[in-house]
């Protein structure tokens, strides 16, 4: 078990300092240190959530709250430091992907053996 740890302790520190990882640490404190930006994403975070809240209670959506989230969205689409943040985050998580791929591909092949 220790072994298997330190692996994964060595694999997290690998992933962490891998370019994928660089880069959205990085997009992210673009992001959060521009005012313009951070405050839209912070608008769009709150709205959905207060959109989600009405369909988790079963409460009719306003006309208005559907107009506000679809121009948030598309706000935050065009955005180009969230369009950098996005790009980012499908890196990593290719990267997750990837490993995560290599592990179970390993594990399925210990179980044929």
């Amino acid at each position: 078990m220790e072994e298997m740890l330190r692996m994964a302790s060595s694999l997290g520190e690998a992933i962490a300092r891998s370019e994928p990882a660089r880069k959205l640490d990085a997009a992210r404190e673009r992001v959060a240190a521009d005012g313009a930006t951070a405050g839209l994403l912070k608008d769009l975070e709150e709205h959905g959530r207060r959109v989600a809240e009405l369909v988790r209670e079963k409460k009719p959506i306003e006309p208005e709250d559907k107009r506000r989230l679809a121009d948030l969205e598309e706000k935050v689409r065009l955005d180009p430091l969230m369009g950098e943040l996005m790009a980012a985050e499908a890196d990593y998580a290719d990267i997750i992907r990837r490993v995560n791929a290599a592990i179970y591909g390993k594990l399925s092949e210990s179980r044929i053996e």
